[in-house]
């Protein structure tokens, strides 16, 4: 193997490396737009439970004050 043909294998080779690198980064991208996503509708859910929460307080709140009357 000449030194042309060891240059022309480690470019191919790079080029090769290159192509998985950015196969990685496209998976680690979509990874994280979905860990965003999966929090955001985990927030939306802790919101939503907090809501209820406080409509049922509400309520209690005015049950006891309807009982005052």
């Amino acid at each position: 193997m000449t030194r042309k043909d060891v240059i022309a294998a480690l470019k191919a080779h790079c080029k090769d490396l290159d192509e998985k690198k950015l196969q990685f980064e496209h998976m680690i991208q979509a990874l994280e737009v979905e860990e965003v996503a999966e929090v955001a509708v985990q927030g939306e859910d802790e919101e939503g439970d907090e809501e209820e929460e406080n409509a049922d307080d509400d309520q209690v709140e005015h049950i006891d004050s309807s009982a005052d009357d």
